[in-house]
């Protein structure tokens, strides 16, 4: 089973959607990690996977469009790859 945090998703589906300009990061490369874990019905979490990623934003602040459309094509070439797609119940955002 695979859960997500909402906040932290809700947060992320709008920058994933270009909606939520962050000035911070404006013209700057972001890394970050996007940890997948499972919890079991006693509370414990366990890591499932982690990604390493880069994000490039805009002068906008929002995450470049080029750079995007190449990730997720690099995204789904990859889980076309390994036959492998899990989602989060709260969220429609793939976990590769």
């Amino acid at each position: 089973m695979v859960r997500c945090s909402v906040m932290a998703v809700a947060k992320y589906q709008r920058i994933f959607n270009r909606v939520q300009p962050i000035a911070l990061y404006a013209g700057k490369s972001l890394r970050f990690i996007e940890a997948i874990t499972e919890r079991d019905e006693d509370g414990k979490e366990e890591l499932v996977n982690a990604y390493f990623m880069q994000h490039q934003f805009d002068e906008q602040g929002l995450w470049d469009a080029d750079e995007k459309d190449r990730t997720m094509r690099g995204a789904v070439e990859a889980a076309s790859a390994s036959g492998e797609v899990r989602t989060c119940k709260n969220s429609t955002k793939p976990n590769i």
